[in-house]
């Protein structure tokens, strides 16, 4: 999987950096919700860890864009936060985040959230690809059953014959 981490501290996203990487996934870098959702124009990834509180735009703003979009794929998004009140809570999950984890992070609960995203995205792109199919057969047999009807049809010719 392709990783997007958008943190404005740099010790930060070196650490999440290193963590997903060592998972064995890609990683994409941005330092602020406005680059990050540039390269998500150009770059779909399929999971985003975002800070809350940058520069520019923040991580909250870039869940809501990426929510808006209109992609062929599920993004999961995780928002990183101090802010821990309920409220807070509410608005990380009304802009479209999936998951959050409360700031300072504990590395393998950020594994566990990560190989969580994993699962979920790979089941979606399943459940894409079954889709898919079932459109593709179905329009298979509408072509049988359109060509069957035609065959066995009587034309108005024959009605006069008769």
């Amino acid at each position: 999987m392709e990783i997007m981490i958008v943190e404005d501290d740099t010790i930060t996203r070196r650490l999440l950096e290193k963590i997903v990487a060592d998972l064995g996934h890609g990683v994409v870098v941005a330092e602020n919700g406005r680059e990050a959702w540039e390269r998500y124009q150009r770059n779909p990834v399929q999971v985003v860890i975002t800070d809350w509180m940058m520069p520019e735009m923040d991580g909250l703003e870039l869940c809501r864009r990426i929510r808006s979009n209109a992609s062929d794929h599920y993004g999961y998004l995780i928002t990183l936060t101090s802010r821990a009140q309920k409220n807070d809570l509410l608005q990380v999950f009304e802009s479209g985040a999936d998951d959050y984890i409360a700031k300072p992070f504990d590395p393998e609960e950020l594994k566990a959230r990560i190989k969580t995203s994993e699962r979920i995205v790979k089941l979606e792109s399943r459940h894409r690809s079954l889709q898919r199919t079932l459109i593709e057969s179905r329009n298979k047999v509408r072509v049988v059953f359109d060509s069957c009807l035609l065959y066995t049809s009587p034309s108005p010719r024959d009605h006069l014959l008769h």
